[in-house]
């Protein structure tokens, strides 16, 4: 079973859009929810707008057991979307100077530093026992202060009192590599489609918990 909160954000769009579901056996069901200003949602070939307000109500309806796993969820992407949003803003034209290589080659921007801070901070403090897996690691940004101090401020959007070692500790929490143990862990792709996000077109903030 997934619980996703999904962060569609796109360079123009103001306000974060958010998806969420409980998929299971391979397929999905339980909750599916999204809100994006400016476009027409479609689900089971009808606009969203157009289903009756009882069944809207129903696509936000959470698990009883997950409630808490499903608002802390919320809190997190939605201020991680603040970062994304402020890095947006600026960063250069080119932002050029957000972006390092990884061992794969692809960009990784300031946004998916900052974002992931965020996120693991907020499922780190909620839940102690689980664990996180997430795509960046802070050695890099060790030997990088001039990008380290890009990534801090735009973790000051949302955590106005962080501090750069603050900022590398919460990004390492999401080290785990292994995930066959019988245990439920949360993965985070802080920005998924960092090119996008450097041409400044659409990418996402993903958030699973998987039980």
């Amino acid at each position: 079973r997934w619980l996703l909160p999904f962060d569609c954000t796109g360079w123009d769009a103001q306000a974060a859009a958010m998806l969420l579901a409980v998929c299971a056996g391979g397929g999905c069901r339980g909750l599916a929810a999204a809100r994006l200003p400016g476009a027409r949602l479609r689900r089971q070939g009808r606009p969203l707008a157009r289903r009756n307000a009882r069944e809207r109500r129903g696509l936000w309806q959470a698990p009883p057991i997950y409630e808490k796993e499903l608002e802390v969820a919320i809190k997190a992407v939605a201020e991680a979307s603040q970062v994304s949003r402020h890095v947006a803003r600026t960063l250069s034209e080119s932002m050029e100077e957000g972006k390092l290589d990884k061992w794969d080659t692809s960009p990784v921007t300031i946004a998916d530093f900052g974002v992931q801070a965020v996120v693991l901070k907020h499922l780190s403090e909620s839940f102690i026992d689980d664990q996180i897996c997430a795509e960046e690691s802070a050695d890099g940004l060790r030997q990088a202060p001039a990008v380290l101090d890009l990534v801090v401020d735009g973790v000051r959007a949302a955590e106005p009192a962080a501090d750069a070692e603050q900022v590398c500790a919460w990004i390492d929490r999401g080290l785990l590599r292994d995930t066959s143990q019988e245990h439920r862990f949360w993965a985070l792709d802080p920005v998924d489609g960092t090119k996008g996000f450097l041409r400044r077109q659409q990418y996402a903030l993903c958030l699973a918990l998987i039980v």
